[in-house]
């Protein structure tokens, strides 16, 4: 089974990406999802994080205030590096055992892709054997932000910036996905990518 690791910064096109790749074969981990699980009411990370940003950034139904929180780590670098400290060894522990989880099967699927903006940051890198790097124009990225997250332009762009530059990234990548055009040829490279990776692992 080849483990594969989708990179990219918010808006690009991962998850649609991912999504292809599981119309494929593959069992795909939203790291995304994985990160909302580990901040629920109740867990060890929500109460760090109440203790070391304050009990502001929690909402009267005890959950994490995820908007007010972003608009604090994304325009101070040091801030999300502390928040990063928190959450980063506990995601990576769960995305451990879902790939244990995986491989235990039988028949095992051809292909496991963690669909991780963070792989670099919170040291997912030694759990994959090919990373893809999904790019898009930066208005592409930003409207599909206002449009997920309901954020306003200039919110979106500063999350944007203060992700990691795709230049950066395309040197760490084994294969780089232009999800800016249509879906067809967006099918298409993903289709080129699993041909080369999974195809000769069989």
């Amino acid at each position: 089974m080849v483990v594969i690791g989708i990179v990219g910064r918010s808006g690009a096109g991962k998850s649609t990406v991912a999504r292809v790749f599981a119309s494929f074969g593959a069992e795909v981990l939203d790291v995304d999802q994985v990160a909302r699980r580990v901040v629920e009411p109740g867990s060890q990370v929500l109460t760090r994080i109440g203790e070391e940003f304050g009990s502001q950034y929690l909402r009267d139904d005890g959950r994490l205030d995820r908007r007010r929180l972003g608009r604090l780590v994304f325009s101070d670098p040091e801030q999300l590096l502390k928040l990063n400290r928190i959450t980063h060894p506990v995601i990576k522990g769960e995305v451990e055992k879902w790939l244990d989880g995986v491989k235990a099967r039988r028949p095992q699927p051809p292909a496991a892709v963690l669909d991780a903006a963070v792989l670099f940051e919170a040291g997912l890198r030694p759990l994959v054997d090919r990373v893809v790097l999904v790019v898009a124009g930066e208005e592409d990225s930003v409207k599909r932000l206002v449009a997920r997250d309901g954020i306003g332009h200039d919110e979106a762009r500063t999350r944007l910036m203060a992700q990691k530059d795709p230049r950066k990234l395309a040197a760490l990548a084994d294969f780089v996905i232009d999800a800016g055009g249509t879906m067809d040829e967006l099918i298409a490279q993903v289709r080129r990518v699993w041909d080369k990776v999974v195809g000769s692992a069989e």
